[in-house]
């Protein structure tokens, strides 16, 4: 999809036949026809925006902006942006329960924030600072209601979406970014910086343990879980440090090398 400047993440309806990308250098989320590719429309965000969802709901898009501590609204099927809903921090991943609720992570206050999809409004704040620090990777089982979120302090922090209770915690590898859950096998998985994908599943209804490891490659933080097939993808490149060892912590984001992007496919 061309002329979207530094896309971050992509929302698929499929019932509207759209799908909404969150254009961090453009502050903007694109909308394109899923049967096509073609770009429908453009409409304006906060400042950089980055995780983003569709909720069926409320027929709206909502996009994080990690610029404006703010969630920006969009009315799917018009593809017009309401007015962003303040956060108090910086959004990371969203998600939705498909019944009203919104649910972010706000990774520099360590919190878990849920907002009502159709009132437009924050409804309930949760501490996650016993057990998870900065808050990333987000996603939902939405049979159980519990909440898969992915800490920097190599945490993957299970809450009761219901409640906000924190019921568990597992260790993850370093550098965890995304989440996700497969509906089907009852797994949350965390992929991970350090170039592992760790796969989580329940011993009972509140307990958690890491069931397996696997080695994918280093950097390989991005995923996407088929529903289908139950193939976890993972993606990454490798990078130049531009005169700094690569234990050093970096200011601005690294660049890649050319002809290195490789994908990673785990299966089930």
């Amino acid at each position: 999809i061309p002329n979207t400047p530094g896309v971050h993440g992509v929302a698929i309806a499929s019932d509207l036949d759209r799908g909404f990308t969150s254009n961090g250098k453009g502050n903007s989320v694109t909308i394109f026809a899923l049967s096509t590719l073609n770009i429908i429309s453009t409409t304006a965000t906060e400042k950089k925006p980055d995780g983003i969802v569709y909720d069926p709901l409320s027929k709206r898009v909502f996009a994080g902006n990690g610029g404006s501590d703010s969630l920006t609204p969009i009315d799917a099927l018009a593809g017009k942006s309401l007015a962003a809903i303040a956060l108090g921090g910086k959004p990371e991943f969203v998600a939705v329960d498909g019944k009203g609720r919104l649910f972010v992570n706000l990774e520099d206050k360590n919190q878990l924030v849920i907002v009502d999809t159709q009132k437009l409004q924050v409804i309930q704040r949760v501490d996650l600072s016993a057990s998870c620090d900065e808050p990333a990777g987000l996603s939902i089982d939405l049979v159980t209601q519990r909440l898969f979120v992915g800490c920097h302090n190599q945490k993957m922090a299970i809450v009761d979406a219901s409640s906000g209770e924190i019921l568990d915690s597992v260790t993850i590898g370093r550098g965890s970014d995304a989440t996700a859950f497969d509906a089907t096998t009852k797994l949350a998985f965390s992929s991970n910086g350090d170039g592992t994908l760790d796969i989580i599943g329940a011993r009972d209804s509140t307990h958690y343990q890491r069931m397996q490891t696997v080695n994918t490659i280093q950097g390989a933080r991005t995923m996407a879980i088929d529903p289908v097939s139950h193939n976890i993808y993972v993606v990454a490149a490798k990078i130049e440090f531009a005169g700094k060892t690569p234990r050093k912590k970096a200011t601005s984001r690294p660049r890649f090398i050319p002809d290195t992007l490789t994908l990673v496919t785990v299966s089930p």
